[in-house]
């Protein structure tokens, strides 16, 4: 039993040693990805560099981009020059010709902590420029200097990464917000929509092909009141067509109306011994397409 029990504590140990391991790697490897990132602009150049933080008495790379203006577009030739200057004390890095097209990779090792400023000596055919960023800060020890650079790292969460290496494939620039007079006017485009309650359902009596009447009918024009918008018509339609229904109405008033008058001047000629004789005239009543024709005869033939 005694022996089981040191073998789980050994067990134990050696899988919270494990877990310890893992937590300082995982740490220490967050710790590798985090950098600064430093822009600054002259008439000429722009200088995008992304840098591992400053320490005091450690090394620590710096990834330039550097872009002319207005175009930019990567710098592909020149020498460079990078200077660390920090109370005084100054450290430098230079490069002959570009680590790749448009970017340059220093090493620099402070000095000295506190705030300085991080100069950039361009070399090139077209003479000798220089840029500077301000306010680079070194710190004593790699705790501080890390800490506060996680504190200022953007989240790329949900967020699309666009290189300077891409953006020097396009035409694509970058600028200073200005401070200038906002218009009062803004121009855009909207959807005009109907309040609840405002819109109104249009149902047709009779089934027929609508006809638009007006022209350019579309969503969101204005119209007038009265104005007519589209019709219907039956033509061509067998079924349920006021023209069809109409026809058929007057053909059977005509046929009642011959009928009529036939026999009332068959009764003018004797031709008929009236005995019980009850005529009316046809008569038509027309309302929303319904039509109702009645004629009452009844007579009695005479023998010759």
């Amino acid at each position: 039993m005694k022996i089981k029990r040191i073998l789980y504590v050994t067990l134990a140990l050696f899988l919270a040693s494990c877990q310890t391991n893992d937590n300082r790697n995982a740490e220490e490897s967050h710790h590798d990805e985090v950098s600064i990132k430093i822009t600054a602009y002259s008439n000429e150049f722009e200088v995008f560099a992304e840098a591992d933080p400053f320490v005091v008495g450690q090394s620590g790379e710096i990834l330039s981009h550097f872009s002319h203006l207005p175009g930019f577009k990567a710098l592909e030739s020149g020498s460079m020059t990078a200077r660390l200057k920090v109370n005084g004390k100054e450290t430098s890095y230079t490069l002959e010709k570009p680590t790749r097209k448009g970017i340059y990779k220093f090493v620099l090792t402070p000095e000295t902590e506190g705030v300085g400023k991080l100069v950039f000596d361009i070399k090139t055919e077209e003479g000798n420029f220089q840029i500077i960023a301000p306010e680079v800060r070194v710190y004593a020890n790699e705790h501080d200097a890390i800490h506060a650079a996680e504190e200022v790292v953007v989240s790329s969460t949900n967020a699309t990464v666009f290189t300077k290496e891409q953006s020097w494939k396009i035409d694509f620039a970058t600028e200073y917000p200005k401070v200038e007079p906002f218009g009062q006017v803004i121009k855009t485009t909207a959807q005009v929509q109907s309040a609840q309650g405002d819109e109104t359902i249009i149902t047709a009596k009779t089934n027929g092909t609508v006809l638009f009447t007006a022209e350019n009918v579309l969503e969101g024009k204005a119209v007038s009141n009265g104005q007519v918008l589209i019709s219907i018509s039956g033509s061509g339609l067998a079924n349920n067509n006021s023209t069809v229904y109409f026809q058929e109405v007057k053909n059977n008033y005509e046929k009642a109306k011959a009928d009529y008058e036939r026999l009332a001047e068959l009764q003018k000629t004797k031709l008929f011994q009236k005995k019980t004789c009850s005529m009316q005239k046809p008569s038509t009543t027309t309302k929303r397409h319904t039509t109702t024709i009645w004629l009452k005869i009844s007579v009695l033939p005479v023998r010759m």
